[in-house]
């Protein structure tokens, strides 16, 4: 199952759709004042050999948003990095 990843200042979550995570993510950098945002498409990997389950970044783009002075936000992609961090 592909899964979008989002993350902004210490907020974090995922969705089903880039969209909703690109809105997520402004959403909280509104409200809490993070400049910075990251989104990422995953796959979820269910544990078939143990209990553990997660998500697996794709590893192709990410998306990161970067906020103006006055709010707006703007989206910029970037080459996939080693983490999802904002």
């Amino acid at each position: 199952m592909i899964v979008w990843l989002w993350a902004a200042g210490s907020a974090r979550g995922v969705t089903d759709e880039r969209s909703k995570a690109r809105r997520a993510a402004v959403l909280f950098m509104r409200s809490a004042g993070a400049d910075e945002g990251v989104v990422e498409q995953a796959c979820f990997i269910s544990g078939t050999r143990s209990l553990s389950a997660g998500y697996e970044r794709v590893g192709a783009v990410r998306w990161v948003a970067r906020r103006r002075p006055g709010g707006r936000v703007s989206w910029r992609t970037r080459p996939a990095g080693p983490e999802l961090a904002a």
